[in-house]
């Protein structure tokens, strides 16, 4: 996922980039939608005594993956971009290209026809405000980058091997070749790694791998755990159909994150704020679902918000994660965030079935405890937010740079939008006197 949600953000304009993931999301809905109409069909009781229908909800699975195979090979590019920053250049124009001839906006690209590839990359290539500002350090540290990245691919010099046969000097080279390979690659792992966990980016990958932690744990343990909630509720209604409940109440959530990402006030780290706030909230209210009639109003409300609430925290939060890294270590940071959130993923159910068969008090029904445990999560969530994720760049550009150097950036562009809207309008009267000279 976190390629797929980086290509998506590197190939779309800033104001566009967080409704792609969002509408990405959409699908991912639809998905989720599917296979619980599978599970009615082939397993309404969620169970399999011949052993054999669970074959079917897996293959049937696939089948929209499959079917979309096709037009993934054939429409999607590489992320102009990451070629860029690999120094890839008349891939990453021919990339351009594409996207403007698909989007029927080829006048903005007819200029990139230039057999230069430097002049055709003036015309899309825009300098960061930290170049402008020190633009020595910055082309003295990519010149390093790319002695660094030629130096990597060089082929030895075979003078030394001119005394070997033509075989035995092929083998040596090739071995010799394959080892420099090897090498680049892990030299790649190691300077990612050493970006990713610098002092700049380091409480970035912390708290944004809790945040994915959470939103995971939110969005599969409710799944897992709504289902039989609701089953207490009515004995007619199938396991199966309470899956599809809880996957069809994701799409408000779509609606929410719309919202939140339209919203000119309110960045993407106050958007998770007040998510994380309100599926706290949500969680506690829910207890009351199981106190007979008079909490079935409040609780069956609570369930389906805290089901909205906790699909727009996913898909914010994986907005967010992938446009606060540099493009050198945005996938492998975002990544990395979304593999710690797996965890949560693969813990919830653990937890859910954990703490509904331990008593802890004679006055906390079974449900009780996870939904305080997921309250006290969100709570957590909201520190992590505040304190860890320290800048973002909504509608911003990406960040190439620094992170300093992108907050700054970031706040700058807030603080001129700010007095542009602050600024009081004058009125043009007639009668006054043009002013002197």
């Amino acid at each position: 996922m976190g390629p797929s949600v980086v290509l998506m953000v590197e190939s779309a304009p800033a104001v566009w980039r967080a409704h792609i993931v969002n509408l990405a999301n959409l699908w991912f809905t639809a998905g989720e939608i599917w296979t619980a109409v599978l599970l009615v069909i082939f397993m309404p009781q969620l169970t399999d005594p011949t052993g054999t229908h669970w074959r079917w909800v897996s293959v049937l699975s696939m089948g929209p993956g499959l079917l979309l195979l096709p037009f993934t090979y054939l429409l999607l590019k590489e992320s102009p971009r990451f070629l860029l920053s690999r120094g890839r250049r008349c891939e990453a124009i021919a990339a351009l290209q594409y996207i403007g001839h698909m989007n029927n906006v080829s006048e903005k690209v007819d200029r990139l026809d230039s057999d230069d590839a430097d002049e055709q990359l003036e015309l899309v290539a825009t300098p960061s405000s930290e170049e402008t500002e020190h633009p020595s350090s910055s082309s003295s540290s990519r010149a390093a980058l790319v002695n660094q990245r030629q130096s990597v691919g060089r082929r030895p010099s075979t003078a030394s091997l001119t005394s070997q046969s033509p075989e035995q000097r092929e083998q040596e080279k090739a071995s010799i070749i394959e080892e420099e390979r090897l090498n680049a690659k892990i030299n790649t792992v190691t300077q990612s790694l050493a970006v990713l966990f610098s002092a700049e980016y380091r409480s970035i990958v912390l708290g944004g791998a809790y945040v994915c932690f959470l939103s995971n744990f939110l969005f599969y343990g409710l799944t897992y755990a709504l289902p039989q909630i609701f089953s207490g509720l009515s004995k007619d209604i199938t396991p199966a159909f309470q899956v599809l409940i809880v996957s069809i109440c994701d799409f408000p959530g779509v609606l929410l994150s719309f919202l939140l990402i339209y919203s000119k006030s309110i960045g993407h780290r106050s958007g998770l704020m007040v998510l994380a706030s309100a599926a706290s909230v949500f969680c506690l209210s829910l207890i009351t679902i199981d106190y007979g009639p008079d909490g079935l109003y409040v609780g069956l409300a609570s369930a389906y918000l805290v089901k909205y609430v906790s699909s727009s925290f996913f898909t914010l939060s994986y907005v967010y994660l992938s446009e606060v890294f540099p493009s050198e270590v945005r996938s492998a940071g975002l990544s990395l965030c979304i593999a710690c959130g797996r965890v949560g993923s693969m813990i919830a159910p653990l937890i859910v079935e954990s703490l509904r068969t331990t008593k802890f008090n004679e006055k906390l029904t079974r449900n009780a405890p996870f939904l305080i445990f997921a309250s006290v999560l969100c709570m957590i969530g909201m520190v992590v937010i505040k304190f860890a994720l320290y800048f973002e760049l909504k509608n911003a550009p990406l960040n190439d740079g620094s992170a300093a150097a992108a907050a700054a950036a970031a706040a700058k562009e807030e603080e001129d939008e700010s007095r542009h809207e602050k600024r009081p309008r004058r009125e043009f009267d007639p009668n006054q006197p043009a002013p002197g000279g």
